[in-house]
């Protein structure tokens, strides 16, 4: 939302970054999207796959314990290493003869639609609240600012007849009630 004022627009825009209900409304549109994500993939074929990656050493001792030469391992000892890889891929597809998986995608778009208008009523709700209260704002500042106005008019005008009165061109009475004026205002 853009709005004439600058001051305006950065408070809308430091309200929309700190307002908790806001993170809320994006966290639920987020889990919203993420179960109606779910709910489609059910519409298509489930692909899975599995590895596994075994390793094993077998070592065998004859029971003599005859030493080589050349300073290696006992010649009565015999080793095997065995490594061995399996890969599996498994697709399934349910039929959706009773429509319970389009009933579930088609609630899920709907709850989904529901948390969208949600969190652009609340947006357009906060949006409104403060552009009233800075209105508001701008309003009784301006005000202020006319009563300041006038009361320095009012007081100029109580210079001029007072200045009048010393000339003998206006009376005591005039002076008198203008400086009621001064003093109500």
């Amino acid at each position: 939302i853009a709005f004439q004022a600058d001051e305006l627009n950065a408070a809308m825009q430091q309200m929309f970054a700190g307002n908790l209900d806001l993170k809320r409304g994006f966290a639920r549109l987020d889990q919203a999207t993420a179960i109606r994500r779910g709910a489609a993939s059910g519409m298509f074929p489930q692909i899975t796959y599995d590895t596994q990656l075994s390793y094993a050493r077998n070592v065998l001792n004859f029971g003599r314990n005859l030493v080589d030469a050349r300073g290696g391992p006992p010649l009565s000892t015999f080793s095997t290493t065995q490594g061995q890889f399996q890969a599996s891929i498994g697709a399934a597809y349910e039929v959706d003869l009773w429509g319970r998986i389009y009933s579930l995608k088609n609630a899920a778009d709907l709850d989904l639609a529901a948390t969208q208008a949600a969190l652009e009523a609340l947006t357009m709700t906060l949006s409104a609240q403060l552009s009233e209260v800075w209105y508001q704002l701008a309003e009784q500042k301006a005000l202020e600012r006319i009563l300041e106005e006038q009361l320095a008019t009012n007081d100029t005008q109580r210079e001029l007849v007072q200045l009048r009165f010393d000339q003998s061109l206006a009376t005591a009475l005039d002076v008198l009630l203008q400086e009621q004026v001064v003093a109500g205002s």
